[in-house]
């Protein structure tokens, strides 16, 4: 298996970090929204409140924008290509946040989705969070057997989750405890 690298995206820092992430988070939620219409093909996308599906350079400055310590957004690299991204974000308090956990499909199967898992919950710990959360769409079933393996559970709709009310009841949200004494 590869060793994926980390880069950490600064916000106001152009650099390729941004370039490749603005790509990501495109791909991401073209995939997203593909996925909502096939599973609920009344749905309108922009009025459920979703983010547009080309992406937004607005949208990975604000995901970038989070200073640490306590946030963080990564692009994930293999052998220098831009495999997928990752960020972590305070939700205040000591609950944090998982965001936009995503691998391209060239390079699923290399374990990156755990790697990247480990590092966010890794600089949760650091950071004394006590708490972190996620949302995820029902049909990202492998994503739920990833975040299961590395012990989360269901839980209610968290205080500050960015998933539309409307669309809450189609989604899972899941939360796990950080302990500082185990990975």
């Amino acid at each position: 298996m590869p060793t994926p690298s980390f880069i950490r995206a600064e916000a106001g820092s152009p650099c390729t970090a941004h370039d490749s992430l603005l790509g990501l988070q495109a791909e991401y939620l073209s995939w997203v929204h593909a996925e909502m219409l096939r599973c609920f093909p009344a749905l309108n996308t922009q009025d459920a409140g979703l983010p547009r599906s080309e992406g937004s350079a607005d949208v990975v400055q604000a995901l970038c924008a989070g200073h640490p310590p306590g946030s963080a957004f990564y692009l994930i690299a293999v052998n220098g290509e831009a495999a997928g991204m990752c960020g972590l974000r305070s939700l205040g308090g000591s609950n944090a946040e998982i965001k936009r956990l995503y691998v391209r499909p060239a390079y699923r199967g290399m374990r990156l989705g755990s790697s990247a898992l480990r590092r966010l919950l890794a600089d949760a710990r650091s950071w004394g969070y006590a708490r972190i959360y996620l949302d995820t769409a029902l049909f990202m079933q492998a994503a739920h057997r990833l975040y299961e393996a590395h012990g989360f559970t269901d839980c209610a709709a968290y205080e500050g989750t960015e998933v539309p009310v409307a669309l809450q009841g189609d989604w899972r949200f899941m939360q796990r405890a950080i302990n500082p004494h185990c990975p």
